[in-house]
């Protein structure tokens, strides 16, 4: 594959894309987008595996604990579209980057407060970092992968979303056991900062090719007249709610357990969740929408 030079203006000129490619050096971009999804979650999931010893800590109420778990959401659910036109509007591979370093910086930086509201300010820019991070993915496998192997592509990167809490609540609440909780995230959002060197070399800069806009294409209103895209959404909202509930309080429900057993027992619903994802041959075979209800049910 030819990497061509990026003009200044490249960043700027939304028809500027790269073709698909069936590189073998693209499988590099894959491990990494792989590698990232997974930081990107231990890295959202990180305050609740901590929550008992910072509240204990800061003396933190039990609202404003609700409050800092929730904090993360805040901007990343409102920064979704936001984030998409970014990466139409300018090359993938800088949003990303930027995001990724945002991200890891405020996790880092985590480890450093004192207080209620610098903690809440910590989590609310690691939302607006980890924004851009599955509209980045949908550009990035969408045009620099084949569509024969987009299905690989997408299946690596929900495999590190599964993986990234029950390796992070397995890991992490040992190591916040044993060294403390201000160690875990100092670590933590440095170590993955050693993510970005390779992805600058790595990742593929936008090739430029004419921009065509076909006849006739569907639209944003003409989606949303689908009740098969408000089905996919009430499936996902409903999904999110009740694994999102898990992950952030599950450790107060497992309080009665040792310290020592609660990182084991958090892993294993996130390996069951991941197991969940692997239906039996019999459902392969039913249509995709009764498929995602029935599971979501």
């Amino acid at each position: 594959m030819t990497i061509l030079p990026l003009e200044s203006s490249t960043l700027r000129r939304p028809d500027l894309q790269s073709r698909p490619t069936d590189d073998p050096r693209m499988n590099r971009v894959l491990f990494l987008l792989g590698l990232s999804v997974l930081i990107n979650y231990i890295d959202r999931s990180n305050l609740s595996i901590a929550a008992p010893l910072i509240k204990d800590e800061l003396n933190i109420s039990g609202s404003q604990l609700g409050t800092l778990l929730a904090g993360f959401f805040y901007t990343y659910t409102l920064l979704q579209i936001p984030a998409g036109w970014l990466v139409d509007r300018f090359d993938a591979k800088w949003v990303f980057g930027l995001g990724f370093f945002i991200w890891s910086v405020s996790t880092a930086v985590t480890g450093l407060v004192h207080g209620f509201v610098a903690l809440l300010i910590a989590r609310v820019v690691l939302g607006i970092g980890e924004s851009v991070a599955f509209p980045a993915y949908g550009k990035i496998i969408g045009t620099h992968f084949q569509e024969s192997r987009r299905g690989f592509a997408n299946a690596v990167v929900i495999t590190g979303l599964a993986l990234g809490p029950a390796l992070g609540m397995l890991i992490g609440g040992n190591v916040v056991d044993r060294f403390g909780w201000r160690p875990f995230f100092l670590v933590l959002g440095m170590a993955a900062l050693l993510w970005l060197p390779p992805w600058w070399a790595w990742m593929p800069r936008s090739i430029p090719h004419p921009k065509r806009t076909p006849k006739g294409s569907t639209g944003v209103i003409e989606i949303l007249k689908q009740r098969s895209a408000w089905g996919t959404c009430l499936c996902q909202f409903s999904f999110n709610y009740a694994s999102y509930f898990l992950v952030t309080w599950l450790p107060f429900l497992c309080i009665s357990c040792s310290r020592h057993r609660r990182p084991f027992l958090e892993s294993c619903r996130t390996a069951g969740s991941q197991r969940a994802r692997l239906p039996p041959p019999s459902v392969n075979r039913w249509p995709p929408l009764e498929t995602s209800a029935w599971a979501h049910f």
